[in-house]
């Protein structure tokens, strides 16, 4: 789970060990990935959990602390990114970036798609089970349209396919 800002006082404490535990961390392992003209180098290092932070923040299954730092090269910018991360269980710097970037995929494949194509973020429904009903609606709205193998974005099969009673039979008869 990544560690924001609205988790009260966790994330300040977590970035101050962090800081003050430079060298002692359990695992450390980095990653460059290129393309599209861009250059991304990631680091990550875990570091175990002291008892004092997981009591003080009532935080029993935490098992450890991943910290990110992403650099990113575009021609001649760049920028850089610190995030951390919890887990409920120790596991190397490799698989904790195994995960990290898994957990990303699905966000930039699903939610991605789902807030911009559907404007899934802009949907008011907030009674009772609306927002799960719309959103299992949404998401298999979304699904029918990735069947389609037909060229196009996602965005305009969806127009397609409310001008075209024959275009949406197509859709629905190909899922």
């Amino acid at each position: 789970m990544q560690l924001k800002g609205n988790q009260g006082d966790m994330q300040a404490d977590v970035r101050a060990f962090v800081a003050d535990q430079d060298i002692e961390y359990i695992d450390e392992y980095a990653s460059v990935d290129g393309d599209h003209g861009r250059v991304e180098e990631r680091s990550y290092r875990v570091y175990n959990v002291p008892d004092y932070l997981a009591e003080t923040h009532q935080w029993p299954h935490l098992g450890a602390f991943v910290h990110v730092v992403s650099k990113r090269t575009v021609g001649q910018t760049a920028s850089s990114s610190e995030r951390l991360y919890l887990l409920s269980k120790c596991v190397t710097a490799q698989v904790a970036a195994t995960l990290i970037r898994g957990h990303w995929e699905i966000e930039n494949s699903l939610h991605w798609s789902l807030d911009v194509v559907m404007n899934d973020d802009q949907h008011r429904a907030r009674k009772d089970n609306a927002p799960a009903n719309f959103a299992a609606l949404r998401q298999i709205a979304l699904g029918i349209i990735k069947a389609n193998t037909a060229k196009g974005s996602n965005r305009v099969k969806f127009k397609k396919a409310g001008w075209s009673n024959d275009f949406l039979r197509t859709l629905i008869e190909g899922f």
